[in-house]
């Protein structure tokens, strides 16, 4: 096992400093997605060791396994421009079961590395090796040896290819998966030496994630989530334009048909919300069925599923709230979402 951490700073000072205070940029006239500016702060370095576990994956028959396999274009991780790949696997059906980070190894661009949900991990390793067949795929639990690391907030960009981007969205900061040996060099890679991060506790990485209205892992239902329902394709995570894979067929006509009425966003909770919890459905003035529901929390902030239209129109009408019991939440439109989202029925 890896050694333990060093001491961290307090837990309070870690989420003000991933953060920061956002009352100062919340508008106070009603809409129905009022905007939050993320304030940049020093830049922090969190372990997710707790929560993405690492696979090997090899094999002379590797990349055209994968094609088949995910809904993203595996080649790309043969060019230089792509050291990183973000993608979902779905059942026949075209629900998302897992997602998956894939690293291309620094020492052999043959060997990939799987960024993984930990806890579904066995699962995950049971339905590669089941679709394999006789293909030359090798596939390695090596959770033990290499740990995911996240980058984010402000301060000087690391130097070079130390720290990739994370493919998801740039906001978000830098995804790496190292060992023990390899955490000298990437806090040394910054341009600026009185840059380099503090290692801050992986709760301060997810309410940063989920303030961008970001889920991943376990908390998009496994079988039951449609991957562009919980934005996937605003993620980087599908191509349209290669060959066949499994659950194709939904993505395909969903994207198509032009029209996704329901999708994950981001939303801070109001003081009295302090009862709130995941899986807790949300109401709107007007509507008789619930809205949504709550999919992950961290601190104030989360994520929920939720039918655009209504929840839109129904916040216009209650000062942007949407309610769960006595609890209350601000839903709003992460900077980097298209455009056109939320507007395709109006059309």
């Amino acid at each position: 096992m890896l050694r333990a951490l060093r001491s961290l700073t307090t837990r309070s000072d870690q989420l003000r400093h991933a953060c920061g205070s956002l009352e100062s940029s919340t508008p106070t006239l009603p809409r129905a997605w009022y905007s939050v500016s993320n304030r940049e702060t020093q830049a922090q370095m969190s372990p997710l060791y707790a929560s993405r576990g690492v696979l090997r994956l090899a094999g002379d028959d590797l990349f055209e396994f994968l094609q088949g396999m995910i809904t993203n274009d595996v080649e790309k991780l043969k060019q230089d421009a792509h050291p990183v790949l973000y993608a979902a696997i779905l059942n026949a059906q075209g629900r998302q079961l897992h997602d998956i980070f894939l690293h291309r190894d620094p020492k052999d661009k043959a060997v990939l590395r799987g960024d993984v949900d930990k806890e579904s991990l066995p699962e995950l390793v049971s339905l590669l090796k089941k679709h394999k067949l006789r293909a030359q795929v090798d596939i390695s639990d090596v959770s033990d040896e290499l740990q995911v690391w996240a980058r984010f907030g402000s301060g000087q960009y690391p130097d070079g290819d130390e720290w990739p981007i994370d493919p998801r969205e740039q906001k978000l900061g830098y995804r790496k998966i190292m060992g023990e040996n390899d955490k000298p060099k990437a806090e040394a890679a910054f341009l600026d030496p009185g840059a380099a991060p503090v290692e801050t506790e992986a709760e301060a990485y997810k309410v940063w994630r989920l303030q961008k209205g970001i889920a991943e892992g376990n908390e998009i239902p496994s079988g039951e989530a449609i991957p562009l329902e919980y934005n996937m394709d605003g993620l980087n995570a599908i191509s349209f334009e290669k060959g066949c894979y499994i659950g194709q067929e939904l993505i395909a006509r969903t994207h198509y048909k032009g029209v996704v009425r329901k999708r994950l966003v981001p939303f801070e909770m109001t003081p009295e919300s302090e009862d709130l919890k995941v899986g807790a459905e949300l109401t709107a003035s007007g509507e008789k069925k619930p809205v949504g529901k709550v999919i992950a929390m961290a601190e104030r902030f989360g994520v929920a599923h939720v039918r655009l239209a209504p929840a839109l129109a129904a916040a216009d009408a209650a000062e942007g709230r949407l309610q769960s019991g006595d609890s209350s939440i601000r839903p709003f439109r992460p900077d980097w979402w298209p455009e056109q989202w939320g507007k395709e029925e109006q059309q």
